[in-house]
């Protein structure tokens, strides 16, 4: 559970004020200290810090989740495939500039 001071914390100085600005100028409510437990057809149920529930009515919802690397995969991938380039999520879990750059990095490599 992350605190709302704490979201993006880890997004370039000018990128992180530039995205928090417009998240704001479009009203988008922060919701820090919650999990997220379910999806369901109303929207997102969420617990917070205090073990509350509570259920964020929506019919879109867009995912950004930490996440882990599936390495069995990237493993067996790799084995069938010789010359195999493990970038972004598949190398450890960062973010999206870590991704793209390493991605940039091989590509020219390549």
């Amino acid at each position: 559970m992350i605190p709302v001071e704490n979201f993006g914390q880890d997004i370039v100085f000018f990128t992180r004020n530039m995205l928090l600005h417009l998240l704001e100028k479009y009203r988008v409510e922060f919701i820090g200290l919650s999990k997220v437990e379910s999806f369901t057809e109303k929207g997102v149920e969420i617990i917070d810090k205090e073990w509350m529930r509570s259920t964020i009515e929506a019919d879109t919802v867009v995912t950004a989740f930490g996440m882990k690397p599936d390495s069995q995969t990237v493993e067996a991938l790799a084995a069938l495939i010789p010359e195999t380039y493990i970038v972004g999520d598949c190398d450890g879990v960062k973010n999206i500039w870590n991704a793209n750059h390493m991605a940039f990095n091989y590509a020219v490599e390549v």
